[in-house]
């Protein structure tokens, strides 16, 4: 478990961290998050409508990879946000009386997996801390 001091992201992306190994920011403004999360799906909208060509076969092949690190980025970002979500009690203002029912509403997706999400979200906030810190 880190015990380093937490910080906050700036809104320098290339701002780095303190030293080679700090832990990931502790805490962000949710205005810095969409931004930077609205700016990331439209680079990648851009490059999911192109063909895919290399004359470089072994970069083709560590495309897979790097998306599977992106993916667990964003399952852990998305796992904190919704226990944010939670915590804040936000949901609520909708009239839902769950948080997966609202999940499920705002993101167009089943009850079932919003049910797992906001299961894990759980999870991952209060049982599992070191395993929220490796996504």
């Amino acid at each position: 478990m880190n015990h380093s001091t937490p910080r906050s992201l700036s809104a320098d992306p290339a701002d780095p961290p303190r030293h080679p190994g700090a832990s990931r920011p502790e805490t962000v403004d949710a205005r810095l998050v969409l931004e930077r999360v609205r700016s990331a799906e439209e680079s990648l909208a851009q490059l999911a409508g192109l063909a895919i060509t290399t004359e470089d076969s072994t970069l083709l092949r560590m495309v897979p990879t790097a998306l599977e690190k992106l993916t667990r980025t964003v399952a852990g970002l998305r796992a904190r946000t919704l226990a944010a979500i939670e915590a804040d009690g936000s949901w609520r203002a909708d009239g839902q009386t769950k948080l997966e029912a609202w999940l499920s509403a705002h993101t167009n997706t089943s009850w079932a997996q919003s049910r797992r999400e906001v299961d894990r979200a759980r999870a991952l906030d209060t049982h599992l801390p070191q395993f929220r810190e490796a996504l």
